[in-house]
Parts: C-alpha cells; sequence; structure tokens
C-alpha cells in the first residue's frame, strides 16, 4: 500500500510540478506586428503601443478616421486579404466618445478570441485596442 502511494505522489509531482513549466517556457510570447516591424508612418501616428494590444493616437495631427482604420492599416496588424473585420457593436457614451467592437472574420469563419475595439471622438480615432 505504501509502495503505490509513493508512485502516486512522484506521479503527481513529475507531471505537475515537472511538465507545466517546460509547456509554459515554450510558448512564444505574443507581440503584435506593429511592433515586430518598425512602419515609420505607423509610428508616426501613434503616442503610445503596447504588446497587450492598446494603440493610442495622437491628437496633435490630423488624426485616423475610425471609418477607414482597417483598410488603412490592416497590413500593420497582420491582417491580409482573407482576413475581414466586422463590426458587431457600435454604441456613444454621454460624452460623444463612441465605441466601435470588431469581430476578426477568416474567410466568412469567425476567428475566437480576435476582436478589435475603436474608441474615438467626432471620427478621430484616439485609442484601439485588440489582438489579431
Amino acid at each position: 500500500m505504501k509502495l503505490i502511494v509513493k508512485l502516486c505522489l512522484i506521479g503527481i509531482l513529475l507531471v505537475g510540478g515537472g511538465l507545466l513549466p517546460y509547456s509554459v517556457v515554450a510558448q512564444d510570447k505574443y507581440q503584435p506586428k506593429y511592433l515586430r516591424e518598425d512602419n515609420k508612418a505607423f509610428r508616426d501616428l501613434t503616442t503610445y503601443t503596447s504588446e497587450s494590444g492598446w494603440i493610442e493616437f495622437r491628437r496633435d495631427i490630423a488624426g485616423v478616421e475610425a471609418t477607414s482604420f482597417f483598410d488603412k492599416f490592416g497590413k500593420n496588424l497582420g491582417l491580409s486579404e482573407d482576413y475581414q473585420m466586422r463590426l458587431t457593436q457600435d454604441e456613444t457614451d454621454p460624452k460623444e466618445n463612441r465605441h466601435r467592437r470588431y469581430q476578426l472574420f477568416w474567410r466568412n469563419i469567425p476567428v475566437e478570441g480576435s476582436e478589435f475595439t475603436l474608441h474615438s471622438r467626432k471620427d478621430q480615432l484616439t485609442v484601439a485596442q485588440g489582438r489579431v
């Protein structure tokens, strides 16, 4: 009986404590395409970009129109012609900030976990967030 208990404990330690750290270490850290490739035109429009998917746009220039963001900067996000962002929610808050949520589709199939939200004021983007 003691041998069975010892073998079970060893198995739990090997599986739970031994394999988990290797699987976590083996995963690559996600880095958006706009950070992997230094695109000067895109960089000049932003004041802040992060690996977690936040993009803050400059307010001292004409800016980027929310309606044409994916057409102009889809390649910077990593979108090819097989991908499409579709509007799923459109709200305007009491301070007149508009929040548009988009879902990524690949050849008309929704891609789980790939949403992008554009925050704008008077159709000029202020912040975008999401992962592609």
